[in-house]
């Protein structure tokens, strides 16, 4: 994920394309290498050949971001454009979302042996100011791509995390809604738990379980021993202390 890309070097444009030209998957906020090595601005852009990866290209700079800005329109939600909209011409892409205005806004396209999503505006930035429906919006790209978390909710609200811990697992689930919550846990690699302990309470959690309830605004923290996983021990060990 390429998040404000406004100034990529030559080298690191290079390593992108190889990159997805391999197989890779890459997701782009707006104006991708607009500035090159030593700040110059490149005259195409994506910059450096990157336009190739993405299949699109603007004709000209982005437009900033006054009064009024428009939206993405995307899964029946409008998503606010912030700082930049980049007018994104396809050339071979195809066109995912427009903007509420007219004009592409996302794109996707296929490189090589990999595939490449372009969006005409900055969602990090939306998020950070708590337009929610930005990062919904990356989570869909991202599994169009076939990106699939190691560890992740059926519920958006809650979150999964899970840390090696010496001999085993540890699982944290945390409901941020103000709701009691009912969800499905998946795991990436088909891993699941013959047996786990909920360190909350001490109770054993039944084989083969993937479905947890949690309290409103609660946790739940499991302990799986490495020996029950029905997974390899190199899948197992995938998981880092970074989740």
């Amino acid at each position: 994920y390429l998040p404000f890309p406004l100034m990529i070097e030559q080298e690191s444009a290079r390593v992108i394309t190889d990159y997805v030209r391999g197989g890779g998957r890459v997701i782009s906020e707006a104006c991708p290498a607009l500035f090159g090595d030593g700040g110059y601005t490149q005259v195409l852009n994506p910059g450096y050949g990157l336009h190739e990866v993405f299949g699109a290209r603007a004709e000209n700079g982005p437009d900033s971001i006054h009064a009024a800005p428009p939206s993405i329109h995307w899964a029946g939600r409008d998503v606010q454009c912030t700082v930049h909209r980049q007018r994104i011409t396809p050339i071979g892409a195809s066109v995912l979302a427009e903007y509420s205005d007219g004009g592409a806004a996302v794109v996707e396209n296929s490189f090589g042996e990999g595939r490449a999503v372009l969006i005409g505006t900055y969602p990090g930035i939306c998020l950070e100011w708590g337009i929610e429906d930005a990062a919904r919006m990356i989570v869909d790209f991202a599994r169009r791509l076939g990106v699939r978390p190691r560890a992740a909710a059926s519920d958006p609200d809650v979150r999964i995390r899970v840390h090696s811990c010496g001999d085993g697992l540890l699982i944290f689930a945390v409901n941020l809604s103000p709701e009691d919550k009912q969800v499905e846990m998946l795991f990436d690699d088909g891993i699941q738990f013959d047996a786990a302990v909920d360190l909350m309470n001490g109770q054993p959690i039944e084989r083969g379980f993937t479905t947890l309830t949690i309290g409103a605004r609660d946790a739940r923290v499991l302990r799986a021993p490495r020996q029950a996983l029905t997974a390899s021990r190199d899948k197992a060990i995938c998981f880092t202390e970074k989740g």
